[in-house]
């Protein structure tokens, strides 16, 4: 009884920092969709490639910071929001997309501060963490340009 207890407490004590870092991915990708949305209308593409580095600029991705995994995933959701957002518009005017803005660029910053922060470890993880939110971004960027 008393080996269960501890067997317990000490299970319980290794997952207590993935607790910690828990937050609603969904409402965090619409929230740096919508703020690269503003920023675009306020600024253009200049505004949202500022925001876009300036957020990468600003990441703590040690993992003693509670929130890597919320704001690592913020900054990749305005970075996808950005390329959406320069792409859609773009297409529409019948220019070329931003040389600020390309999917390699994006995905190599993207790649780095997600292993940087430990959340991709591998390559192959990449693909389904970039492709499940872009999916999200598409969806709810799309009918609001």
């Amino acid at each position: 009884m008393f080996n269960r207890l501890i067997l317990t407490a000490a299970m319980l004590a290794a997952c207590l920092p993935a607790l910690a870092d828990s937050w609603d991915s969904n409402k965090n990708i619409e929230r740096a969709m919508g703020a690269a949305l503003k920023t675009y209308k306020k600024t253009g593409v200049s505004g949202i490639v500022d925001g876009m580095n300036n957020c990468y600029a600003g990441l703590d991705t040690r993992q003693a910071n509670r929130n890597v995994g919320r704001d690592v995933e913020y900054c990749v959701a305005y970075a996808l929001s950005s390329l959406v957002i320069d792409g859609e518009i773009s297409k529409a005017m019948n220019f070329p997309p931003s040389q600020y803005l390309n999917n390699v660029d994006v995905a190599v910053k993207a790649m780095f501060v997600l292993e940087q922060a430990r959340i991709v470890t591998l390559p192959e993880q990449f693909t389904p963490y970039f492709d499940s939110r872009m999916s999200q971004i598409r969806q709810g960027l799309l009918p609001k340009l």
